[in-house]
Formats: structure tokens, sequence, C-alpha cells
């Protein structure tokens, strides 16, 4: 039989167990009201103010340095961050490594990576000679927003900037959803370029986003400077045949295809011989010895 203190405890206990459950039930109701109505609670607002958004955000002055930007991709190297002014009202992340007159533009794909797929080229490129700059392209990583169909207006001011830094003579390479951008950056009659490098282009099928070609094969046609296309056998971003298509019709001297064995990678893979990538390529040789040739 239960004594009276234990039929008490117990009562006392559901009864808790109750009060507590219609004060979560209120305190759900009034979030959600909140969320709804015009006039949140004071802990709502703070919760607000505590948390901003992107656009209450105040805009960086300062850009974050290399290693905080590509944390995580490989061993931190001696890169200078900067913001290039593509506009008064927009600004690209850039980084900045190596010396010298033989300048070396570095375009990434797509995804929020963004320059980093180039962080350990930034390593390795200022060793051979050259001045690297990498940059992440509209609405990615530390760059602002604008119009994303405007890439190769981007791509000038990156040059522009390169160019006032110390590079006489300028090679544009670009990776998967990057490397098509150099087909029709290497076919404007007042191209700064020396010669573009598309690793693994992606999207070849499609119209060009600039508008200024109805296909890639149109702006190929009327490149002004060298292109090397380079795809592995196995690589799916495009096919063999498109590449050669394309290089039988870019005439400047030296625009050629070279179709690698199959496993070889997709974009900056095709640099290095393992998928750590530490060890270089055999392609690599050849890659540097293109970016030589059309530097100086």
């Amino acid at each position: 039989m239960r004594t009276y203190e234990q039929s008490r405890g117990r009562n006392g206990i559901a009864v808790a167990l109750a009060l507590a459950l219609l004060t979560m039930a209120v305190a759900c109701g009034t979030q959600d009201s909140d969320v709804a109505g015009p006039s949140p609670s004071a802990s709502a607002s703070e919760e607000v103010e505590a948390s901003p958004t992107a656009s209450s955000s105040p805009t960086p002055t300062t850009p974050p340095a290399g290693e905080e930007r590509c944390s995580g991709y490989g061993e931190p190297v001696d890169a200078e961050p900067a913001y290039v002014h593509q506009d008064e009202s927009r600004r690209l992340y850039a980084l900045h490594a190596g010396t010298g007159t033989r300048g070396v533009v570095l375009i990434h794909g797509s995804g929020l990576r963004g320059l980093c797929v180039w962080y350990r080229e930034l390593g390795w490129l200022p060793k051979e000679g050259f001045r690297v700059v990498a940059y992440d392209r509209d609405c990615v990583g530390a760059s602002d927003c604008g119009d994303p169909t405007d890439g190769l207006a981007d791509l000038n001011a990156i040059i522009a900037d390169l160019t006032e830094r110390g590079a006489r003579d300028v090679v544009v390479v670009g990776a998967s959803a990057g490397a098509p951008d150099v087909i029709v950056a290497a076919a404007r009659p007042d191209s700064p370029l020396r010669g573009t490098v598309a690793l693994s282009p992606f999207g070849l099928s499609q119209p060009p986003v600039s508008g200024e070609f109805e296909t890639y094969e149109a702006a190929a046609r009327e490149a002004k400077v060298p292109v090397l296309y380079v795809l592995a056998e196995d690589d799916t971003a495009a096919t063999a045949g498109e590449l050669r298509d394309l290089a039988a019709v870019t005439r400047p001297a030296g625009s050629k295809a070279i179709v690698l064995p199959a496993g070889t990678g997709h974009a900056q893979q095709v640099l290095y011989a393992d998928a750590e990538q530490t060890a270089p390529s055999a392609f690599r040789t050849e890659f540097l010895t293109f970016l030589r040739t059309h530097t100086s």
C-alpha cells in the first residue's frame, strides 16, 4: 500500500512535468509567432543581433591571409593576400606569389573551394621563376558578388593588377569549369595574354557565358594567342575528339591538344603523379615548357 507521502511525491512530480510541458508549448508558440509577426520578443531580437546575416555583416577591409582562407589545402605558402577592385563597388580576393616578369594567372572551376584548389601551385610555380596569382571568382570564397556573366572583365582586372606588380608577359591557366573562359580570353582582339592553358575544360557543349561567341569552336577560330588543351583520356569533362577539334582550328603557333593516359586525373590533378598531390607528373614538364616558351 502506498503511503500518503509517496502519493504526494508522485503527484508533485506529475504536476511539475505538466507545468514544464505547458511552459515549453507556450515558448514554442511565442517563437513561431515572433518569426511571423512584426514585433519579435527581446530574446528573439538578441538572437538575431548575436548571429547577423551575411547581408548585415560589415564588409572586411583587410583580406584574409592565405593560410586562413585555404586552411587544410597543404603546407602554408608565401603568398600575399589582396583585394583587386574590379570596379568601385566590388572586390576580387587574390593571392599573389613569386617575383619577376613571367606572369601566370590561375582560374579555378566551380565550387566553394575557389582559389584554394590552386594553393599548392602558389608554392611551387614561383620556385620555377613565375609571378603567380590565383583568385576567387565572382561570389566565391572571399570575393564580392556581382555579375556572374562578367568573368572575363574580372580576369582583365586580375591581369592588370598582375602587370602593375611587375609581370610583363602573362599566361592564363583555367581548370575544369574555369577552363573554357581561357579560350574566349585568347580570342579577344585586345587580349594582353601571351598564351592560355585549358586543363580538363568542362562545359564546351554550352555557349560561352560572355555571349561574344556562339560556340567555343568559334572562339578558338579567332584565337590571337596559343592555347594548350589538356585532358585525361577517361575524364568525362570533355572528349578527346572535342579537344583535338578545337586545337585543329586554333591557328597560333604552339596550340595543340594533349590527351593524357587514363587515370591521370582531372584539372589540377594532371600536374601530379599521386592522389596526394605531392610528386610532379610527367606532364608537368611539358606544362612548364609551355609557360616558359610564352613568357619572358
